[in-house]
């Protein structure tokens, strides 16, 4: 049987994360935890031993923590971790109902590269009071290009050495090729294609 595993960066209410699951089936749960405890990652804390004490004896429960304020360190850990239950042979779907706008970010990203089901569920409530959820949504990843050859080297390379100052930089570090060198103003114009 095909397991279904959904990662969760737990927020503070319980609520849209677990009543969202809840309209999938669930064989393991993956959740998000930030790296550092701030007063509000202690509430998630929180959060996530409720979740654990609930779901605990139905589902298979792990843990990650991420960097909560680098949107693309997080997407990178969610989308290894949504590669690695793949590659189990699982079905992985992202619930991004509770999480920070940042890790919202990541998960979206993280999914849109790996091909994995990103929902939400949408809180209702009553006098202003969350009562439970009133509708969950899927997310569809925009259309992504393939990238190229030359587009992942240059990714590799903006990857490892981090923001350049200009495509001139990124010319002398792929190519080797200083500004003066003939072929460097072509080189520069076939860059900026990019």
């Amino acid at each position: 049987m095909k397991k279904t595993v959904h990662i969760i960066p737990v927020g503070h209410t319980k609520t849209t994360l677990t009543e969202g699951m809840r309209q999938y089936p669930f064989h393991k749960i993956i959740l998000v935890l930030g790296k550092t405890a701030g007063p509000g990652e202690k509430k998630a804390e929180a959060v996530a031993a409720e979740i654990r004490g609930e779901f605990g004896k139905v589902a298979e429960i792990e843990e990650i923590h991420v960097e909560l304020d680098d949107i693309y360190t997080a997407a990178i850990a969610i989308a290894k971790n949504i590669r690695a239950e793949e590659k189990q042979g699982s079905t992985v779907m992202v619930n991004a109902s509770g999480s920070l706008r940042t890790i919202g970010i990541s998960c979206y990203l993280a999914c849109a590269v790996t091909g994995a089901t990103l929902y939400v569920a949408l809180p209702a409530y009553e006098k202003g009071v969350l009562t439970g959820i009133r509708q969950v949504q899927t997310v569809p990843p925009a259309p992504l290009k393939d990238a190229g050859r030359e587009e992942l080297l240059i990714l590799k390379y903006l990857n490892k050495h981090g923001t350049l100052d200009s495509v001139d930089t990124l010319i002398q570090g792929l190519r080797g090729l200083e500004k003066t060198a003939q072929g460097f103003q072509k080189e520069r114009a076939r860059m900026s294609y990019h």
